[in-house]
């Protein structure tokens, strides 16, 4: 059974990893993308409130990607089914790994099908 779920173990966490880059990058990003944008600031845009919600979406986007991770590393050791299961969703969802969702769908599908089988499902350990 260890062959059939290190594949998209491994790609799970790979998908947590790219949220995680997302969620780091994006932050300087959108900073950058303010500050030169002279219609947020010419209305009196207020600053907290604007890198309040891209330091609570990077803040989303990180645990996401932690929790993909773990669970793609769970899944490779065949323990936590839950956890397993809850990362293979959570690559899927776009809104919860960012823009990682165009690799993170075929990866969470492929990670459910496995998760589904029976024999996989048996051999975890909790």
């Amino acid at each position: 059974m260890q062959d059939r779920v290190n594949g998209p173990g491994i790609a799970l966490m790979v998908v947590g990893a790219l949220a995680i880059l997302y969620a780091l990058v994006s932050v300087p990003l959108n900073i950058v993308n303010f500050a030169h944008n002279p219609a947020l600031q010419e209305n009196n845009f207020p600053l907290p409130v604007l890198y309040g919600a891209i330091g609570f979406g990077a803040l989303i986007f990180l645990i996401v990607g932690v929790l993909i991770i773990v669970g793609g590393m769970k899944m490779r050791a065949m323990q936590s089914y839950g956890l397993a299961m809850a990362a293979a969703i959570l690559a899927m969802v776009p809104c919860c790994d960012g823009m990682c969702c165009i690799v993170g769908l075929p990866i969470g599908i492929w990670a459910l099908v496995v998760l589904m089988d029976q024999q996989v499902k048996q051999s975890f350990t909790s």
